[in-house]
């Protein structure tokens, strides 16, 4: 069975934030570390997303290098581009972009004087 994996910020974080009950420095270190993440992971798609390209200009350079009608596999192979960008860029949304967002505007809104060292 397949399914989607959507990361949202900590529900007990963010009531921490809200209520003020987590100290700047405590912040801090909880802003380092979800940037660390985010940059993993961010890393871990670019890994994918290489791999991805390597695998189209791979099936690409087989398919012409075949006799036959090499004209409608073009369109597939250039269809493949945009299709795998938007596949992946939803993939970072889902995995880090809304993190990054949550957090941002909830320490925006309840530290904005330390907000700019903290954002993600």
């Amino acid at each position: 069975m397949y399914f989607i994996s959507i990361n949202f910020l900590n529900k007990a974080l963010k009531q921490a934030i809200e209520s003020k009950s987590i100290s700047p420095e405590e912040l801090k270190d909880v802003s380092a570390r979800m940037r660390e993440k985010a940059k993993k992971d961010t890393k871990l798609i670019a890994i994918i997303i290489a791999c991805f390209v390597a695998f189209i200009l791979v099936f690409g350079a087989i398919s012409f290098s075949k006799e036959g009608n090499t004209e409608a596999i073009l369109p597939v192979v250039l269809s493949m581009i945009p299709g795998g960008a938007f596949i992946f860029g939803f993939v970072w949304l889902l995995q880090v972009g809304i993190v990054k967002f949550q957090f941002n505007s909830v320490v925006k809104k309840y530290y904005p004087e330390i907000a700019g060292e903290l954002k993600i």
